[in-house]
């Protein structure tokens, strides 16, 4: 995953060798690795998505560690599932995020579906779906969508998430799309949604 921050400095998220950063106008790479003995690194080098998340804070999820928000002064703060905990993350698989509103993100796992997770509270709510393989997201000015990987693809309007009706409708294989596997989702300046 890639990430060209606000400042035009580059960050690079790897499949097994933690997080890569490029300050604007050098060739040099600065790592960030995880390491077991240190609470104040990454929880994982599996880098999924990054994305900034307002005062040069990044959140970065990682596949296996939750997510990781660091901080414009270096600091990093982790948010994992917590078994005693209802308001913590459902899955530490994290498989894709996008913002959303009034300071939230909203997080898609691999094993524990759908979250929203407020920043400013650090607080977690899972939605409930028939899915728990969510693959990717997509927030337009009406409604969400969401891939999974057996039921295809989910859509719920943005006025039933405000109202906490979380009837999902579901487009797959009855409905004409090519596989109940539904992987990528990007809109277009159409409103069309494409599913890969």
């Amino acid at each position: 995953t890639l990430l060209i921050d606000s400042k035009q400095n580059l960050w690079v998220g790897t499949q097994r060798d933690g997080l890569h950063f490029r300050q604007k106008g050098s060739n040099k790479f600065q790592q960030f690795l995880h390491d077991p003995e240190n609470d104040s690194t990454l929880s994982s080098n599996r880098i999924s998505k990054i994305m900034e998340v307002g005062n040069g804070n990044l959140a970065i999820g990682t596949y296996g560690g939750g997510i990781n928000i660091l901080t414009s002064s270096g600091n990093i703060q982790r948010f994992e599932h917590d078994d005693n905990n209802k308001k913590s993350l459902s899955n530490n698989r994290i498989t894709h995020m996008v913002e959303g509103e009034n300071n939230t993100i909203w997080v898609a796992t691999r094993g524990g579906g759908l979250n929203l997770f407020d920043l400013a509270t650090k607080e977690f709510t899972s939605i409930p779906l028939k899915a728990n393989e969510i693959w990717s997201i997509v927030l337009t000015d009406k409604d969400l969508w969401i891939s999974t990987t057996d039921k295809g693809v989910g859509r719920i309007s943005k006025t039933d998430l405000k109202n906490q009706q979380f009837n999902f409708e579901y487009i797959g294989l009855k409905q004409g799309l090519a596989s109940n596997f539904a992987y990528g989702l990007l809109s277009d300046e159409r409103g069309y949604i494409w599913v890969s």
